[in-house]
């Protein structure tokens, strides 16, 4: 192909059918005698950041401030101060409440069943 005739000059047609491309043509309907300035800034603004999840690379870790995360996390968390990397720290055991002591085997099943089961266990722990 040879060299335009003039450079710099385009002629676009879009697709009405396409809902993208129609709202690209109203928004460059609305800029008037900008449209140029309005289409370049578009345009080097999509190159220099490109959209994620097309495809580019993850943007960069900022390692300070992950780590100020982490430890506003574990300053809220204090149960994660202190274990090792890869260990995950125990689970806090919430003490069972002490029950009264009851009779010697109070329950609805009856004294005379109960009685066989202490005799029962009574005999195994001689035998």
């Amino acid at each position: 192909m040879g060299e335009k005739k003039k450079p710099g000059r385009f002629t676009l047609q879009f697709n009405m059918e396409d809902p993208q491309q129609r709202m690209a043509s109203e928004l460059l309907e609305q800029q008037g005698r900008h449209k140029a300035q309005f289409i370049a800034s578009a345009v080097l603004s999509y190159i220099q950041h490109p959209p994620q999840g097309h495809g580019g690379d993850p943007p960069p870790i900022d390692e300070a401030a992950l780590e100020r995360m982490l430890l506003a996390i574990m300053e809220k968390h204090p149960r994660f101060a202190g274990t090792a990397p890869g260990e995950l720290p125990e689970a806090e055991e919430t003490p069972m409440p002490a029950e009264p002591a009851k009779g010697p085997w109070k329950a609805p099943m009856g004294d005379d069943a109960l009685k066989a089961i202490n005799d029962t266990l009574a005999a195994f722990q001689q035998g």
